[in-house]
């Protein structure tokens, strides 16, 4: 036979149960958009690194073009007799 009692402790338990698992799939969410966000910062800090190494090296690429320039500079000032000092 089915008491008042047990019916309750029944319901009590059934419902501890929804509310564990409404906890359980809330958490679960916000794991995902935590992990999401991050991958998100994540993104943005390669974005923006592989920004200053394109910087970076077209920097570089230009200085090797003016140490070139300046080199053939001297080979030709070289050819015409010129004497260069380090003073």
């Amino acid at each position: 036979m089915i008491t008042s009692s047990s019916t309750v402790s029944c319901c009590t338990a059934i419902l501890a149960v929804s509310l564990l698992c409404v906890f359980i799939n809330t958490f679960s969410i916000l794991m995902h958009v935590t992990i999401l966000c991050l991958m998100l910062q994540l993104q943005a800090k390669i974005v923006s690194l592989t920004d200053n190494l394109q910087t970076v090296e077209q920097k570089k690429r230009n200085l090797e073009e003016t140490q070139d320039a300046l080199m053939e500079e001297v080979a030709k000032l070289k050819a015409q007799g010129w004497t260069l000092s380090p003073w």
